[in-house]
């Protein structure tokens, strides 16, 4: 499908009634005039999200953005499946306004909106297979990401003590020449 087409869907889904009213009567207030540019690193990809009085509209290009968030697709999509998980926002780089990026990110991680537009997205069936799926994944893959963060925090600190550094090497290697050199003028000292 071409990507024109594709954004005219989402428009249309976005500019719906039903779509708006299910939003939080607040939420425009939050990101009224506001545009944010989301740049996915991996596929080259910009995508212009613009805020208006009552209305979201997605844009391939527009001025200058109040936010620019940039990440790759999966560690976004990762951010939002494991609602704001700490080792995935670490890796998304932010620009511009960071109070409506935090909202922005607080929409993205934790928000019923965004559930219901992805069930009228995807279609409510394929929405609910993804959230048995989600919510039976999800303590594992934080549970995972946990164990290896302290495992990793562990070696940064522990197991990096133990290992040599480069100065450490060189001055290790200087000192066998240096051994080396008083060994070979000990023989030729010896040997004559």
């Amino acid at each position: 499908m071409e990507k024109n087409k594709i954004y005219e869907k989402i428009n249309t889904f976005l500019s719906s009634d039903r779509f708006i009213n299910s939003l939080s009567e607040n939420f425009f207030e939050s990101f009224n005039n506001k545009i944010i540019k989301v740049t996915l690193t991996d596929i080259s990809e910009d995508i212009i999200i613009e805020f208006q009085e009552s209305s979201i509209r997605i844009h391939e290009k527009a001025g200058s953005p109040d936010v620019e968030i940039l990440s790759s697709t999966v560690n976004l999509l990762l951010f939002v499946i494991t609602q704001g998980s700490e080792s995935f926002s670490k890796n998304i780089v932010i620009k511009g306004d960071i109070d409506t990026a935090n909202k922005f990110n607080n929409f993205l991680s934790n928000s019923d909106e965004l559930k219901y537009f992805l069930s009228n997205f995807i279609g409510n069936d394929y929405f609910e297979t993804l959230q048995k799926l989600y919510t039976s994944v999800v303590p594992s893959v934080k549970s995972s990401l946990s164990e290896r963060e302290n495992e990793f925090r562990d070696y940064l600190l522990y197991d990096l003590k133990i290992l040599p550094t480069k100065s450490e090497i060189n001055k290790f290697l200087d000192d066998v020449d240096d051994i080396k050199s008083r060994t070979d003028n000990l023989i030729k000292k010896y040997k004559l």
